[in-house]
Parts: C-alpha cells; structure tokens; sequence
C-alpha cells in the first residue's frame, strides 16, 4: 500500500500528497497538458463522460464543472511530485441520491507504474476523512482489466453488471459496478499500518 496522504494548502485548495504524486483541483493553466493526453481513443473509450475526439473546449468544460463538483466532492489533476508533469485526473463525485462515486483516468504514456491506484487510494481515504461518507462506488467497463486490478487493489468489492452511457462511443456499454463501503475501507488500513 502507497503512503497515505497528506494535505496542504494551495491557493486556498486543498492538496492531496502521497509519495510520488500531488493532486490538485485542474486549472485552465493544465488544459494544454490536458488535451493531448485525454485525445486517445483509448482512453475516452474506457470512460464515460471523455468525448473523443478531445479538444480545447472539452477541457475548458472540464475544468469549469471540476470547479464546481460540490462540497462533498473533489477533483484533482494527477501530477508526478518530482517533476510536476501532469499525468492524469481523478475525482469523487456525490450523486443525489447515491453514494460517492470515484472516476479516474491517466495519460497513455504513464500506464503500467501504479500512478492510477496511489491516486485513487489518496482520494478515497481523503473522502472517507469525512464520517458522513459510509460508500463509494465506481464501475470499470467489461474490457478494462486495468481498471479492474486498480478497483481490486483499492478494497472496492464487485457488486453487479449493467450499462453506462460512453460519450466517445455515443452508445451504452457494459459494466461492472463496484463498491467500497467504510468498513472494509477501515480493516484495510488498520492492516496496512499494523
């Protein structure tokens, strides 16, 4: 398991910090990192929300609805804490009337290194800081075994099988729905420090 996090303050911001990574809320300073990485069919493909193709508007759009999640929610640029190179976006969005709901993505070139799972563990504990939050769900689609092993390894257990609109795709696709509820997220970390 990664180093937990640690927050700062930065231009009034909170800032997650693990051991390779920093996230921060995106700013339109980050939309020229952005578009080149997030314009991969490979990517857009895998999520819901990302259109492909992904040009400056669509992160312009990002940016402004990241600014806006809510109090209950957050989202954060990826960045490499040695160089400052930004790799990717993660975020945990309170539904109306669900649970939390983790989504992330990470540029192509930085696959394969365990930047997704360190980033996504970070969000999750800092979301569960808060005692009001008792779950978190994510889904990864059916050909996404990357997604998958990230979910596996952040605690969230499978839960079922569905469809979810993909904008890249304009068409619905199948799912796997996952859940981390706290009190398995909790074991989890009273092991991982035992």
């Amino acid at each position: 398991m990664t180093h937990p996090a640690s927050t700062d303050t930065e231009r009034d911001h909170a800032v997650l910090r693990t051991a390779r990574l920093r996230l921060r809320p995106p700013t339109a300073a980050d939309i020229d990192a952005i578009v080149p990485l997030v314009d991969n069919p490979a990517i857009a493909m895998m999520t819901s929300r990302i259109p492909h193709p992904y040009g400056r508007a669509d992160a312009e759009r990002f940016i402004a609805w990241a600014s806006d999640v809510g109090p209950s929610g957050r989202v954060c640029a990826i960045i490499r804490a040695d160089d400052g190179v930004l790799m990717g976006g993660c975020g945990i969005e309170a539904g109306k009337n669900r649970d939390h709901e983790l989504g992330y993505w990470l540029g192509e070139p930085y696959w394969g290194h365990g930047y997704a799972t360190e980033a996504a563990r970070a969000l999750i504990d800092a979301t569960f800081a808060d005692p009001g939050v008792a779950r978190i769900e994510a889904s990864c689609r059916l050909i996404n075994d990357a997604s998958r092993r990230i979910l596996r390894k952040c605690g969230f257990r499978y839960r079922a099988a569905g469809v979810i609109d993909c904008a890249a795709l304009s068409t619905r696709v199948p799912v796997e729905s996952y859940v981390l509820d706290r009190a398995v997220w909790r074991a989890a970390r009273a092991g991982a420090t035992a």
